[in-house]
């Protein structure tokens, strides 16, 4: 939040992690997307981070703390928190509706990407239905390695239903978007895995907004062009330990 004029939406954080420095298999910064929107949506954010910050203790003075409530903006925006219940999330279901609506295209970004099968099923839905369905996800140059064996481990039903998988190569992938046909996107926090969608505190914030896509767009193609983009042939053929190290972490999904 800046000044209550501002807002920064995505999923960096304040670490030398995202400087491609920390790691030897980084050989460029982190691929990442964040957006700053200004309007009537600056102050509703304002008042979930008010409330964040008094559920962990923090003190509050609203005479001072409150900004005046910005104007309409031009664009309707849908704010989607991490609510949950034990059987449905928002996130997840933010997710399932985005391919659900896919007619041309279904573009997603997620680092952390262990969907279960709701999601894979609408994902597999969104190709039958005739969108071009990609997934944008890291590869061996992780920050978590154990995610992505399990990550990959779920990757067969949907290359055999030609869905198109690459894995982003110069350093860790971490940006998380949805692009929904030509002027539709979603940005912010969550991934496509069990700790966004019933464990972690996520925002996104999506909404019809052609110059936005334009940009995620771009993003998308270029980091689709230093990717890896596998085959159903050649994820049949990835190491036996992989495999089984893959199968392992599973066992231990909701928890990665």
């Amino acid at each position: 939040m800046i000044d209550g004029r501002q807002v920064l939406i995505g999923g960096a954080g304040v670490s030398n992690h995202w400087d491609g420095t920390e790691f030897d298999h980084d050989t460029a910064p982190w691929a990442e997307f964040e957006v700053a929107y200004e309007g009537e949506v600056v102050t509703l954010l304002q008042g979930k981070f008010l409330k964040h910050w008094a559920y962990s203790g923090g003190d509050l003075d609203l005479a001072q703390e409150i900004s005046p409530v910005q104007t309409e903006g031009e664009v309707p925006l849908c704010i989607t928190s991490g609510t949950s219940s034990l059987s449905e999330s928002s996130i997840r279901l933010l997710v399932q509706l985005s391919a659900l609506a896919a007619r041309d295209r279904l573009w997603i970004a997620s680092p952390y990407f262990v969907p279960d099968g709701n999601i894979t099923q609408a994902l597999i839905r969104a190709r039958e239905n005739g969108a071009e369905v990609r997934v944008l996800t890291m590869s061996n140059a992780t920050d978590k390695k154990f995610v992505h064996l399990a990550s990959r481990e779920l990757y067969g039903n949907l290359l055999r239903a030609d869905v198109e998988i690459c894995e982003y190569q110069p350093s860790m992938m971490h940006a998380k978007l949805i692009l929904v046909d030509e002027a539709w996107g979603s940005t912010g926090s969550a991934n496509l895995d069990p700790r966004s969608a019933f464990h972690n505190d996520e925002l996104n914030i999506s909404g019809r907004y052609p110059a936005l896509a334009q940009n995620l767009e771009q993003f998308f193609i270029g980091a689709i062009a230093d990717s890896q983009c596998l085959t159903y042939a050649e994820w049949q053929n990835r190491p036996l330990f992989d495999q089984l190290a893959g199968r392992v972490v599973l066992l231990f999904k909701n928890l990665l």
